[in-house]
């Protein structure tokens, strides 16, 4: 018995230096790494991807509960869980790591090492099964989902796709297209296209604004997360005009 609680709190003070989205990740990590206990898995039958039961709840709602009832106070975009809510609010807060290259910053100091791939062109991520590279592990692990057939099922019709990206382009088929044609019916995804369509068959131009609050509008969220300072200064400018 105190050999346990001495590998206990062991396990408890190296934990300190390692840092979960939540208890639930913890408790995960804890029988996968240090108590080498086997989880049991379950497939999700939407994705049928296979996860730990303890995680299966939490991924049912992080991936295809389409309700988003956690809400940023900052900005009153909705998320599906309160995890997804947190990452996010980091999103407003001040930037405190600047590439030395171009004006882009970062919260993290690991999403400056990923981004700075970008300028010296570092792809660290191997494909054992071709000579593809990648700069980030999670292309990787997209890319040997393709190798071995991995297909993403759409929840509404069950139409399938090669990977995250082209199902969730897919999805707002069923959702609604972001960026919708006020004097025609066209609609679509991208903004860049959009915008095309505006000019070319319309001879119309919007404002950023328009756009930002037509996505909002359409889908529920903001197409980009802006800094608080940036929202206070916007907050004060409508404070002034109208005195």
């Amino acid at each position: 018995m105190g050999k346990y609680l001495i590998k206990r709190n062991f396990l408890f003070i190296f934990l300190l230096a390692r840092e979960f989205n939540s208890e639930t990740s913890v408790n995960l990590h804890e029988k996968r790494v240090h108590l080498s206990k086997k989880p049991k898995s379950k497939e999700c039958p939407i994705c049928h991807k296979k996860f730990d039961r303890d995680y299966f709840k939490q991924h049912i709602q992080n991936v295809h509960t389409s309700e988003r009832k956690f809400v940023c106070d900052i900005c009153d975009d909705g998320f599906k869980s309160s995890t997804l809510l947190q990452h996010h609010k980091l999103l407003h807060f001040e930037r405190k790591f600047p590439c030395n290259i171009c004006t882009k910053k970062f919260i993290r100091s690991s999403d400056l090492k990923v981004h700075m791939r970008s300028h010296t062109g570092e792809e660290p991520f191997e494909c054992h099964l071709c000579d593809r590279r990648f700069k980030i592990k999670v292309k990787l692990n997209y890319h040997l989902q393709q190798h071995a057939g991995i297909k993403r099922k759409c929840a509404e019709c069950g139409k399938e796709f090669n990977n995250v990206r082209q199902l969730k382009i897919h999805s707002y088929k069923h959702t609604g297209m972001p960026y919708r044609c006020l004097v025609c019916d066209y609609s679509c995804v991208k903004r860049e296209v959009f915008r095309h369509h505006l000019s070319r068959m319309h001879n119309m131009t919007i404002t950023p604004d328009e756009y930002r609050a037509m996505f909002k509008a359409n889908t529920g969220r903001n197409p980009y997360v802006k800094p608080l300072e940036e929202l206070l200064a916007e907050e004060q400018k409508l404070e002034y005009n109208e005195q």
